[in-house]
């Protein structure tokens, strides 16, 4: 299980990417900590982060909390059996949001966040699976972690105070990680870490809408577009035979309801749309404000040129595509679409960078007035920040 040639990004992908799991020693040579422990601490202080304190005194024994904590609380922990984890903390230090670019042979739009978890010795969270693709990337101190099989819906588990736990834990592969060491977990494979040396771990977890997710998104998004004079028609009348026949409903009937549904449903472009939207939507939208005044058209050149920096806001999320029919542009951000010429591709490919450049200088990037519409809006709309 632990990979025993140099990272080569390709090999990965074919052979453990959503496969089987794999440890990378080394992956960052080097690596230190982009945020303390006692960084992490007073993050989970504030209100606006979401964050848990687990603490397991005993054997089966395991309790919840969640954040805001209060800076007093931990005095009160002890020196073992107990973590703190802080989900998106990449949305709050800009160094732990550089750790998304080491996963640049991914795409970046399926990356939901980096969450930070701080385990002092023995400190550990239980056996669980998680849904998602999982980088475990270890920052200082150690973790031990043990690696079981795949899970499923039909796993027994149960709930230790709001902990989904496994009753079950059968490990098949067990290590130590060291600071820059990766563990590579795919969705519904079991795990157990417990903290060895007090330290950080860097979760980079991986967006992956359900089907059920993306049923109801997509038919939603259908129906607000649906013309309500479109109705069930009978695809031929016949009169019943008998009482009992009156009160059949046919088989041609039926295939002709779904074969009609399904039309309505096979929409590609439409869903090329909708799925755009979906997976650019924030994890957290209420910290994605407007600014106090909106800028106008005429004021764009000016405020770019005065202002120190213009940043993507930490929260929004971007991404892009390129339309099925002719040679247009399908630019998301936070959930909304934006079609826009072939010509605007170095503007989209600039606003979809992961890098946290000033683009200060966006203008120059584009190429025609719906470019410049664009930057206006996502300014307005708080998804690009002026400093």
């Amino acid at each position: 299980m632990e990979l025993k040639t140099a990272f080569n990004p390709q090999q990965f992908l074919d052979e453990y990417w959503q496969k089987k799991p794999v440890l990378i020693r080394g992956f960052i040579a080097d690596f230190e900590d982009p945020v303390s422990a006692e960084e992490l601490a007073g993050l989970a202080c504030e209100a606006e982060l979401e964050s848990r304190l687990i603490c397991n005194p005993g054997e089966n024994r395991y309790t919840l909390e969640h954040g805001p904590l209060a800076e007093t609380r931990f005095d009160e922990l002890g020196d073992a059996d107990w973590t703190l984890l802080v989900q998106a903390v990449d949305q709050w230090v800009a160094e732990v949001a550089a750790l998304r670019r080491r996963f640049d042979f991914l795409p970046n739009w399926r990356i939901e966040d980096v969450m930070v978890s701080f385990a002092a010795p023995g400190g550990s969270v239980g056996p669980h699976f998680d849904q998602y693709d999982v980088f475990l990337l270890q920052g200082s101190g150690s973790r031990h972690w043990q690696v079981g099989p795949r899970c499923d819906a039909s796993s027994p588990s149960r709930n230790v105070n709001g902990l989904s736990l496994l009753e079950q834990f059968q490990s098949q592969y067990s290590a130590r990680l060291e600071p820059g060491d990766v563990l590579y977990l795919p969705p519904g494979f079991s795990h157990w870490g417990v903290g060895v040396e007090p330290g950080l771990c860097f979760s980079i977890g991986f967006r992956a809408p359900s089907m059920a997710e993306m049923l109801e998104g997509f038919s939603n998004n259908l129906i607000d577009q649906a013309d309500p004079a479109q109705r069930y028609t009978d695809p031929r009348a016949v009169v019943p035979a008998s009482a009992v026949e009156a009160a059949r409903i046919d088989p041609e009937n039926l295939q002709d309801a779904f074969n009609k549904l399904l039309q309505v449903l096979d929409n590609k472009t439409e869903f090329d749309r909708y799925f755009g939207m979906q997976v650019s939507q924030p994890r957290y939208p209420e910290q994605i404000l407007p600014p106090t005044e909106p800028l106008q058209p005429e004021t764009l050149a000016d405020s770019l040129q005065q202002c120190s920096a213009l940043l993507r806001h930490p929260a929004s999320r971007f991404a892009w595509m390129r339309e099925e029919k002719g040679d247009g542009l399908l630019c998301f951000v936070d959930g909304e679409a934006f079609s826009l010429p072939a010509s605007e591709a170095q503007l989209v490919n600039t606003l979809c960078d992961l890098s946290f450049e000033n683009l200060r200088k966006i203008t120059q990037c584009c190429a025609s007035q719906d470019g410049l519409d664009l930057v206006l809006k996502l300014i307005n709309s708080g998804s690009l920040v002026l400093e």
